[in-house]
């Protein structure tokens, strides 16, 4: 797994997450507030979230997964840790601060009919309506979601009885049962909602689910006889015989076959019986536990309208690649040979969707030409830091999408104003790309090397060598749209670059320190500092 997710990164040129979450036009819906989604003028779509760290179970990590994100584990905060579903709050995962351009649009899913992986949909309406909106996964007892009666029952069309019972009861099968749990077991058991009870009989319509089934109880294998209806207790009741494999195979053709009575059992219906003997499913609305049914066809509508390319048919959004993601993590055996092979399908994806887009060449040729341009002096002739280039290309996507003119879902005609949200800058889209040279590791260690430059200018001769500096200044680039710390050690790099106290490939390095000292960076910065004072 940690190869896949070190290509994954490799291939992405930043750090972006991937996360299920929930959709919300605007501020009066009565959806979760995890993600929002917005389409910009052209069509494309962007995501943004509001939830800080990701809510996970860490046992579905794998161990090399978090040795390689030790720092990001170790930092969690934990919740449930007595309970099944004891998870940790990770920040750095899904962090999603300011519009995020979509390409991709996954659900996922922990198991699969044929092998994990991604099933991919061309058509939005199938992948929308019938497909990402069921939201099924195999349901394991570690949320509040009880397993979904016609979703999961949809998948035994072999069964006359089922068929019969779908025909006739589908459509609101949901809406009649119910899982009740016991406050004082905390089991959840088999009930009525009382819905149509005055029209539908529940003894009957369970009978009709049971009848002859097999399944576990106490570790048992049990078969359905019958099953009653305790209306007072809200409870329905199984009563049945207990399959001894054992016995059976012992016993012959005969009188003893003739007299073996099987031992009945009589219990009350709960979740663990009903998934031993249906594979549960689990479905929530739009696929995700986190938004609202109210509005959700009209939510729907809007988004299948933009990705089929809006009106004309040619809006970006029609190039959003759609599809479920199954891990098999529900799989007995699949547990982590599941989640890799997925893995490796999501690369393969991403891949795929990256060699669709012929721009990104052109993209990369703009940044390319910004470095030579604004380091052009600076700079061998023909030579950059690939981790520089990555970068600045990084910089150069998370620009152009501030740069996007946000509309409503539901009126791509009213514009969606995002100024005033914490973190997210908006761009003029006139701007022209203004690159760095300096790294985000290098400017942790410029920072915390130069705190105290002010104390080392008093020590002899830096104040001369400052100055000597300072008459170089004159030939740097002033980088835009950064803050002042950035744009200050952007300078400092420069300057180190121009003595020939740096080169380029300790830019990747991340340890300057090992050829550049204290004094030598204090001299730097008190130098830039300086000029950037006199500018001003």
């Amino acid at each position: 797994m940690k190869e896949i997710l070190i290509e994954l990164e490799d291939i992405l040129f930043s750090d972006a997450k991937v996360k299920l979450m929930a959709l919300r036009v605007n501020e009066n819906d009565r959806a979760g507030d995890m993600f929002h989604v917005f389409p910009d003028r052209k069509g494309n779509l962007y995501g943004i979230g509001t939830e800080l760290g990701d809510f996970s179970r860490v046992t579905d990590f794998d161990p090399d997964y978090i040795k390689q994100y030790s720092t990001l584990f170790e930092s969690s905060a934990d919740s449930n840790v007595d309970d099944l579903n004891s998870r940790s709050t990770i920040s750095g995962f899904c962090d999603i601060s300011m519009p995020f351009k979509i390409d991709i649009m996954l659900t996922a899913s922990n198991f699969s009919r044929d092998e994990a992986g991604i099933r991919r949909y061309a058509n939005p309406e199938n992948f929308i309506l019938y497909r990402e909106s069921h939201g099924e996964r195999k349901e394991k007892a570690t949320s509040q979601d009880g397993p979904n009666f016609l979703r999961t029952l949809l998948r035994y069309t072999a069964d006359k009885n089922i068929v019969e019972l779908i025909s006739q009861h589908g459509n609101y099968l949901d809406d009649i049962l119910d899982w009740i749990k016991d406050p004082e077991s905390g089991t959840d058991y088999l009930g009525s909602s009382y819905k149509m009870i005055d029209k539908i009989d529940p003894d009957r319509l369970v009978n009709q689910i049971f009848n002859n089934k097999t399944g576990i109880h106490k570790g048992k294998k049990v078969n359905v006889r019958s099953i009653s209806f305790d209306i007072i207790k809200n409870r329905f009741s199984v009563q049945g015989v207990i399959v001894n494999e054992a016995a059976a195979n012992e016993i012959t053709a005969g009188e003893e076959a003739a007299t073996a009575r099987p031992a009945t059992v009589k219990f009350e219906l709960d979740r663990s019986f009903f998934s031993s003997v249906f594979g549960a499913l689990a479905s929530t609305p739009a696929g995700n536990p986190f938004i609202a049914e109210e509005g959700e066809a009209e939510i729907k509508k809007s988004l299948i309208h933009i990705l089929k390319g809006g009106k004309t048919g040619k809006g970006k959004g029609r190039n959003i690649q759609l599809g479920i993601l199954s891990t098999d993590l529900g799989k007995t055996g699949k547990e982590i040979s599941g989640p890799r092979k997925a893995a490796k399908d999501l690369v393969r994806l991403i891949r795929e969707v990256r060699l669709q887009k012929p721009e990104i060449p052109e993209k990369k040729q703009v940044v390319r030409q910004a470095i030579n341009k604004a380091y052009g002096r600076i700079l061998p002739e023909n030579t950059t830091s690939n981790e520089v280039f990555r970068y600045n290309f990084y910089l150069y996507q998370m620009e152009e999408m501030r740069k996007a003119e946000f509309v409503r879902l539901d009126n791509p005609g009213a514009a969606v104003d995002l100024s005033n949200l914490r973190g997210f800058n908006p761009v003029d889209p006139d701007k022209k790309f203004s690159p760095l040279l300096v790294t985000p590791h290098l400017n942790i260690e410029l920072s915390s090397y130069s705190e105290t430059y002010e104390q080392i200018m008093s020590l002899p001769n830096t104040i001369e060598f400052g100055k000597e500096l300072l008459q170089l200044t004159d030939d740097l680039y002033y980088a835009e749209g950064y803050s002042r710390e950035t744009l200050v050690n952007n300078l400092i790099t420069q300057l180190l670059l121009l003595r020939g106290l740096l080169a380029v490939k300790d830019l990747a390095k991340g340890r300057i320190t090992e050829k550049v000292n204290r004094e030598t960076i204090a001299a730097a910065k008190w130098a830039v500092i300086q000029k950037i004072t006199k500018k001003n």
